[in-house]
């Protein structure tokens, strides 16, 4: 069922609560004026009954029994002149009618039985009866002689036909008022329904609430930090990684970038390549003034995490295993050196020659070992590099005797190994450095004409069946959590190559990552010295 818009919502429910309203006003007055309607009807019959009453022409008529030619013409006279008056009855105590305004209806007897009460004695009344023509509302006066003895009645009335009419016309202007005032309230609520919707850029309100909190959720999944501040400084907008920054209500006065924020809201240009250090990372930032009728109403602040960005690219190119290893033979050998140094300043030379041949040919033994199974030079050096790392961490690492790799291979390129290996070997090197000896981590490298199947085998603290399924739907966790960043660049390069990842883990003993390849890549000229 389709849902109504918002300026039928609006127009049904300023509607119904103009009907509530007229309604309520309706129940209020409508009988208040009708009760008036009758109240002054009531009091003009009987103040023409009391009045007549008391005339000495009606008065004398009933004496003589006989309304002359002048009174009948009076009577007939008042009766036409006056609103809301259809009957005017003389009749004397037998009840014989001395006028009527139906002239042929003289002299016969007054019609209803209401009139016993009056030639009685009883004080004027009013009373609702059938007479002769029409149901009448009638007031009843009696008409005393001189010696104050009933001589006769006066019988004033209105016929409820006219009583009813008057009635109706009351309803019908009240009626009237309130179709006026619903139709102002439809119009207004239409009015008042487009304006809503010109401010909201025509959009429903409920799409309008739907785009700002998807685009808020956007916002606050960006790794960009991104802030509106007032001209004043104070924050008109920021997502999830600039709350994280700038936390206060507004921003800082010693915030680095004010001056250049300070500059955007005079010049009401953008500026960018702006360089802030802050909380030991460097960020690259933007300001972007946002305009209102020509004025800079508010500045836009963009920032982007240059450490995490290069982070990122070292670990999609392989610069970053490269590094690394080049960082842990570095390290080893300044360790060596130091050996050596301290050897020859206690003058130990016999020691420190010794301690140099054995360096020299543990070397050459591992570099002889590693090269001579693995002919890419760089992954080559990657290895050694983390033989070293390895060592730092206490780690057992070994690279199985059956491995072997060709220096161009026509599956992968040198990029592509080193991330792969790179980020397999430190995955596998997380899981055990917390772990009770023993602390292993194998790797084999394996080259045929079927494929390249690449293993990395652990003794680190494994998975279970539901952390392995969340690794194969693509939901990482942080690196601290056990994978992170570079298990996805592995999977992409897989994917990417119509490969294969086969996970094996049993929590508490190890895991065993394995990535096979078997549909050959084609190589551009010159690529050859870029695989090596």
């Amino acid at each position: 069922m389709k849902r109504a818009t918002m300026l039928q919502r609006l127009t049904l429910s300023y509607c119904l609560l103009i009907v509530l309203l007229l309604a309520m006003v309706g129940a209020a007055i409508v009988p208040q004026q009708l009760h008036e309607l009758q109240s002054s009807l009531d009091a003009r019959i009987m103040g023409a009954a009391r009045l007549l009453a008391g005339d000495t022409d009606i008065r004398s008529a009933l004496m003589k029994g006989q309304v002359s030619d002048g009174l009948m013409d009076r009577l007939d006279g008042v009766i036409a002149g006056t609103d809301n008056l259809d009957f005017i009855v003389l009749a004397d105590k037998s009840g014989s009618r001395l006028y009527h305004p139906d002239h042929e209806r003289i002299g016969q007897t007054f019609v209803g039985g209401d009139e016993k009460g009056i030639l009685q004695g009883e004080a004027p009344y009013m009373t609702t009866e059938q007479g002769s023509m029409s149901v009448q509302r009638r007031a009843f006066h009696a008409v005393t002689d001189e010696s104050g003895s009933i001589a006769g009645f006066l019988m004033v009335s209105a016929s409820m036909d006219t009583v009813r009419a008057e009635q109706k016309r009351i309803l019908t202007q009240l009626g009237i008022i309130f179709a006026a005032a619903l139709v102002l309230g439809l119009l207004l609520a239409y009015l008042i329904a487009r304006g809503i919707r010109r401010e909201l850029l025509g959009h429903e309100p409920s799409v309008f609430a739907r785009m700002y909190l998807q685009q808020e959720e956007v916002l606050d999944n960006l790794n960009e930090g991104v802030t509106a501040l007032a001209p004043d400084g104070s924050f008109l907008f920021r997502n999830a990684p600039a709350r994280v920054i700038l936390p206060g209500e507004a921003l800082p006065e010693d915030f680095p970038l004010r001056p250049d924020i300070d500059a955007a809201l005079r010049s009401g240009e953008t500026h960018i390549g702006l360089m802030l250090e802050l909380d030991e990372r460097t960020l690259l930032a933007k300001t972007v003034p946002l305009k209102r009728k020509g004025k800079t109403a508010a500045i836009l602040l963009v920032w982007r995490d240059r450490t995490e960005f290069t982070r990122m690219a070292e670990q999609l190119t392989g610069t970053d295993q490269v590094i690394q290893a080049l960082r842990a033979n570095t390290h080893e050998y300044l360790n060596k050196l130091h050996v050596i140094s301290g050897l020859l300043q206690i003058g130990d030379t016999q020691q420190a020659m010794a301690f140099i041949d054995g360096v020299v040919a543990e070397t050459e033994n591992s570099y002889q070992w590693v090269v001579r199974q693995i002919e890419n030079r760089t992954l080559a050096a990657l290895l050694l590099g983390k033989t070293n790392h390895a060592k730092e961490l206490d780690i057992q690492f070994s690279l199985r005797r059956d491995s072997r790799l060709e220096a161009h291979n026509p599956y992968l390129s040198a990029r592509d190994l080193v991330t792969v290996v790179g980020n397999l070997i430190e995955n596998a090197f997380d899981a055990v450095k917390n772990r009770p000896f023993p602390r292993q981590v194998e790797v084999f490298i394996g080259q045929s004409e079927e494929g390249l199947t690449i293993t990395v085998d652990d003794t680190g603290c494994g998975m279970t069946p539901e952390q392995i399924e969340t690794l194969r739907a693509r939901q990482y966790t942080t690196k601290g959590e056990g994978h992170g960043f570079g298990l996805r660049l592995i999977q992409q390069i897989v994917r990417e190559h119509g490969g294969y990842l086969e996970i094996e883990s049993e929590p508490g003993e190890g895991s065993s990552f394995t990535a096979s390849f078997d549909k050959k890549r084609t190589v551009s000229a010159g690529a050859e010295d870029r695989d090596r």
